[in-house]
């Protein structure tokens, strides 16, 4: 126990020695793009641009997380409605409800949208509903496969610098009542601006952009942020913006489990301060579909990694104690993942079905009972994707 001890306490001061080096190295690199003529930067004029903006991007932040927050949560009613395993933990569970969330909004898209009836109170009173049947049903239909307990593994002060390195987008969401980038704005916003002003989407074709045509569509990003948008009556450019909030808890739990899952050990802490120098991290304050679709592509290969490394351990146990013959359940989180994704973003969804057919195809023992079902689901989910970007083009 003594030498556990040691080698324990040795382990964690030579983290948080890398950790102090961490946060030295980010305040020299705000220093060195302070000082570069070429940035204009001063921590007064990012305090300035906070504040001056705070009193539009502040109570957007708010209404579009609490929109989300439930948004999500009546999508992961639905799929233990559907038939899905209660949830094993938060980070699941909000996941599993974002791709349940794309599919559902874009169903509602097309059922209220083609007829004028997307509106807010058509779809509070749809929320409403799902609320009250999981209500009447929450006893035998837990959400929750046991209950919630909040642990942290690490000290409390290593996650000062993850905060700090990941504050980076928020800061840019409350200066910014826009989102900086400028194609954004045709091809994200206009549809979303379309939805909220009109209530409508009177076919897969409806494209409001003078630049983006209908093969460009994002139907699953349309009609979640329409839906959000829609129900927070903001400005669709205010609410994209402020979107960026939950995007980035998104993409952290999305990224955590993913490194997790792959690498085990410390990767799921690690891997979010790594992740900051990648593109998506860099385009989180535009929440663009190239980003917004980042959560739902590793849901699905985790899901699948999850799987593969249930069935190896299964399998060392059965080889020292009798199998036990257990149910298999098809995968509607995995389905609901590789069709939301394809919907967000076609090409990086397209990308999310060929990797998982390739794990397929290097396991197919392993694999087959639970992944055909679940490609083959969410082929169907992406048809009208496809058809828009068909009629398109």
């Amino acid at each position: 126990h003594t030498r556990y001890w040691r080698d324990w306490s040795s382990d964690v001061c030579s983290s948080d020695l890398v950790l102090l080096v961490g946060f030295g190295m980010l305040v020299a690199g705000l220093e060195v793009v302070r000082v570069s003529p070429k940035s204009g930067f001063t921590y007064d004029g990012a305090v300035n641009g906070i504040l001056s903006q705070l009193a539009v991007t502040g109570p957007a932040a708010v209404f579009m997380a609490a929109a989300t927050a439930a948004n999500v949560l009546i999508g992961a009613v639905a799929l233990r409605f559907f038939g899905a395993a209660p949830f094993r933990g938060l980070s699941e569970m909000a996941l599993a409800g974002f791709a349940a969330a794309v599919v559902l909004d874009a169903a509602t898209l097309f059922l209220l949208g083609s007829v004028g009836l997307f509106g807010w109170p058509e779809l509070l009173a749809l929320h409403v509903a799902i609320a009250a049947g999981y209500l009447a049903t929450r006893r035998r239909r837990p959400l929750m496969a046991a209950p919630v307990r909040v642990r942290i593994s690490r000290p409390a002060a290593w996650w000062l610098l993850v905060l700090a390195v990941w504050a980076g987008p928020l800061i840019v969401q409350l200066a910014s009542p826009a989102v900086p980038f400028m194609d954004v704005l045709p091809n994200h916003v206009a549809p979303v601006e379309h939805i909220r002003i009109f209530g409508s989407f009177s076919t897969l074709t409806t494209s409001p952009s003078p630049i983006y045509g209908p093969s460009r569509l994002m139907l699953g990003y349309v009609a979640f942020l329409g839906q959000l948008t829609t129900i927070t009556s903001l400005d669709a450019v205010l609410a994209e913006a402020a979107f960026a909030l939950p995007l980035t808890l998104f993409v952290a739990l999305a990224v955590r489990r993913l490194a997790g899952e792959f690498f085990g050990g410390s990767a799921s802490f690690w891997v979010l301060l790594t992740f900051p120098i990648t593109f998506t991290f860099m385009r989180l304050p535009d929440s663009r579909g190239t980003v917004a679709v980042f959560p739902l592509a590793a849901l699905a290969l985790y899901t699948i990694a999850a799987e593969l490394r249930t069935r190896h351990v299964a399998a060392r146990r059965a080889a020292a104690d009798p199998p036990v013959a257990t149910p298999r359940r098809p995968d509607l989180v995995l389905t609901f993942a590789l069709g939301a994704a394809f919907l967000v973003h076609p090409l990086i969804g397209m990308v999310a079905f060929a990797a998982a057919g390739l794990a397929l195809f290097l396991y197919p023992a392993d694999l087959a009972r639970r992944l055909v079902p679940a490609l083959a689901g969410g082929l169907v989910i992406a048809v009208p994707q496809v058809l828009t970007m068909e009629i398109g083009r």
